[in-house]
């Protein structure tokens, strides 16, 4: 189990307490810490859970992540994002799906929205699924994958894959998101395959404002228009066109959900959105990949 954080305690506290409780208690936890370690000098952040930290004076989640993988021999890796939470069973209920799927090398489950403010609200991190699915092909929806809010993944098909992209994810420069996306396109175009199962249940709290929701979407789009580019310029032009399709039809999704609920939430979402779509087209077409 692989939690990353930074500077981010009581959120850290509260995933690391719904591992705490889980049913099936045979795992060993590694937390990611960049930034300050104030919060895992605590004898509260742990509890009675075996869990190891890893320092790291960097910054970026896919540093994180390629960190953690780097460091354990494990068979199986599930990432945990600090400010998301797993239900009791989720890692009984992965075992019990592994030994079925063995031919897998990811596993994911739906993510709920935990503390939405009010109707109407846009959830950030959701997944939903509705049935159980082997996901393959290269044309599959990379993101329908799930990502950090409770995903296991095969160690060999991370090594395979050298990780994650250092350049792509929360606090990266310029593209500060999509790092998912990116890993599970590339995941998929190297014929792997995954399993989607709505029994694996993790909860996002939606933790931001209102205000502050609007910029996370702009970076959302800023990512994934960067992640696209990347494979249109990287010997992959059809790929790089499909991502960026998928991408354009997300964004206007967004601005069309403004006339159905009239929300000035809504308006600066749409707006964030149409920005940072461009604004990482831009910057992608112009960086170095």
């Amino acid at each position: 189990m692989v939690v990353c954080t930074r500077e981010r305690p009581e959120m850290l506290r509260a995933a690391l307490a719904s591992l705490a409780a889980q049913s099936d208690r045979a795992f060993q936890v590694l937390v990611v810490e960049q930034g300050a370690r104030a919060a895992l000098d605590d004898p509260v952040v742990g509890g009675d859970l075996a869990v190891r930290v890893l320092a790291d004076g960097g910054t970026g989640l896919s540093r994180a992540r390629n960190l953690a993988w780097r460091s354990t021999e494990a068979d199986w890796l599930v990432f945990l994002d600090d400010d998301c939470a797993l239900e009791p069973d989720w890692i009984g209920t992965f075992r019990r799906v592994l030994a079925s799927r063995r031919g897998c090398c990811m596993i994911s489950g739906q993510v709920i929205p935990a503390g939405l403010a009010r109707r109407g609200s846009l959830p950030c991190g959701v997944v939903r699924i509705r049935a159980d699915r082997v996901r393959g092909g290269r044309w599959q929806r990379p993101l329908s994958l799930g990502g950090g809010s409770g995903v296991a993944i095969r160690r060999s098909m991370i090594a395979a894959l050298g990780g994650w992209d250092e350049r792509l994810g929360a606090g990266a420069a310029r593209f500060p998101s999509a790092e998912d996306e990116d890993f599970n396109y590339r995941l998929l175009r190297a014929g792997g395959t995954a399993f989607t199962t709505p029994a694996l249940r993790s909860h996002h709290l939606q933790w931001r404002s209102e205000r502050e929701i609007a910029p996370v979407f702009g970076a959302y789009m800023t990512g994934r228009a960067g992640v696209a580019s990347k494979h249109l310029r990287s010997g992959d032009p059809v790929g790089g066109t499909w991502l960026l399709a998928l991408a354009t039809l997300d964004c206007a999704k967004l601005v069309a959900s403004v006339l159905r609920y009239r929300q000035r939430c809504r308006l600066r979402i749409g707006w964030f959105s149409l920005r940072g779509l461009v604004i990482g087209l831009t910057r992608g077409l112009r960086v170095a990949w």
